[in-house]
């Protein structure tokens, strides 16, 4: 199959998804977890090869996601810093999308994930946080999708602030 066959198919499963879920949705977002949180690692992961040569270019995003939080008075932290946090917070910015006919469907998912340890005894990773928002639109208007992340990152820091006054 080529490339060309393999976009048009992530499109189409795409919005067959797209269509099981509400365009724009936002899922779970729990702000009690948030409390006391002392800052966060940004990990940004899946940009499609495809979308990073029109604007959606990974290290783009996380400073783009960096700056905000340092705005918002967010500590952000380098790799090696998670391991001393309790927890070990990770902001994970996760975008992916697919252009075929001029028409751009695309998930931008942004996830707080920690260790944790369940009731009873066993540690894990788990995700205390998260929105998403799901889209499509016209291709040539593809860095619109970093404005939906920041749209995301923005209610995460709303939720942040709330569970952590000053």
């Amino acid at each position: 199959m080529g490339l060309r066959m393999k976009v048009k198919v992530s499109v189409l499963a795409m919005a067959f998804l797209l269509i099981l879920m509400p365009s724009r949705a936002a899922s779970y977002q729990n702000r009690a977890a948030l409390v006391g949180l002392k800052g966060v690692w940004v990990l940004v992961e899946s940009v499609h090869p495809e979308t990073e040569s029109q604007s959606l270019i990974k290290d783009q995003i996380k400073t783009d996601v960096e700056l905000r939080l340092r705005k918002a008075g967010i500590r952000v932290l380098t790799p090696n810093q998670p391991a001393v946090i309790p927890g070990k917070p990770v902001l994970l910015v996760y975008v992916n999308a697919a252009i075929a006919s001029g028409i751009c469907v695309y998930v931008a998912l942004v996830q707080l994930t920690e260790d944790v340890t369940l009731a009873r005894g066993i540690e894990t990773t788990a995700i205390t946080w998260d929105a998403y928002l799901t889209g499509s639109i016209k291709a040539q208007n593809i860095s619109k999708v970093r404005g939906d992340v920041s749209d995301l990152v923005d209610k995460f820091i709303t939720d942040y602030r709330a569970a952590n006054p000053k």
